[in-house]
């Protein structure tokens, strides 16, 4: 196969043209071609988010911040008239998460996030997965998924009521909302200039993904 790249004389000068080149190039890219398996996919994240939001003992007064560096990833499957979602894994850093405010952000890390050992692990909610229905618009769909969320070095059952939206060929936005009980976390509520959170915190996870198939193999052509 390698050996028409040269010429049978020995001679390589035709191999510093660049029509000869070209044939070489063309020649060895077509050679391996990749084989893509059939089934779920992987779920390529393309943008993300994670927001929180927690009530205070003052009326009308909230504590939220937001983050721009989650990471997940996932397989996907539509499944009949559902969407099927596997291995679900979702990271947020902790030191990516900002109320706007670098008092109460500092405050924040050392109370809520910081483990006994000084560490600040990442959050992540993992699971196996389910299938989530299609609604009534075809396009859209919903369910409960039951996981696994790590806070702050502990790890406990956590429910994300998940969403998932197709909005273009094999590309879905998915949002997940669930509620974080500090106290299950051993962590207690802080309180900072007379505002105290509350022991609820909501959170959201927000991202757009696409399928991207698996190359399982890799087969030759002549």
């Amino acid at each position: 196969m390698y050996r028409r790249c040269f010429s049978d004389s020995g001679d390589l000068t035709r191999w510093k043209t660049m029509k000869y080149t070209g044939l070489c190039l063309v020649l060895a890219a077509t050679t391996l071609v990749p084989t893509v398996a059939s089934g779920p996919g992987g779920l390529a994240v393309e943008g993300g988010a994670a927001t929180f939001r927690s009530a205070t003992n003052i009326a009308g007064l909230e504590v939220n911040g937001a983050s721009k560096a989650v990471t997940a990833q996932a397989e996907i499957e539509v499944v009949g008239t559902g969407l099927s979602i596997r291995k679900v894994d979702a990271t947020v850093p902790v030191r990516s998460l900002s109320t706007g405010m670098k008092m109460r952000d500092e405050h924040r890390r050392k109370y809520i996030f910081t483990t006994a050992s000084g560490e600040q692990p990442d959050l992540r909610f993992e699971a196996e997965g389910m299938t989530c229905p299609a609604g009534t618009q075809g396009h859209e769909f919903a369910c409960r998924l039951n996981g696994a969320l790590s806070f702050r070095g502990v790890t406990r059952p956590f429910i994300l009521n998940l969403k998932a939206r197709e909005q273009g060929t094999a590309v879905f936005r998915v949002t997940g909302d669930g509620t974080v009980k500090l106290d299950d976390f051993g962590v207690t509520p802080q309180e900072q200039f007379g505002v105290k959170v509350k022991n609820e915190v909501e959170i959201r996870l927000d991202f757009v993904g696409k399928q991207v198939a698996p190359v399982v193999a890799a087969e030759v052509r002549k």
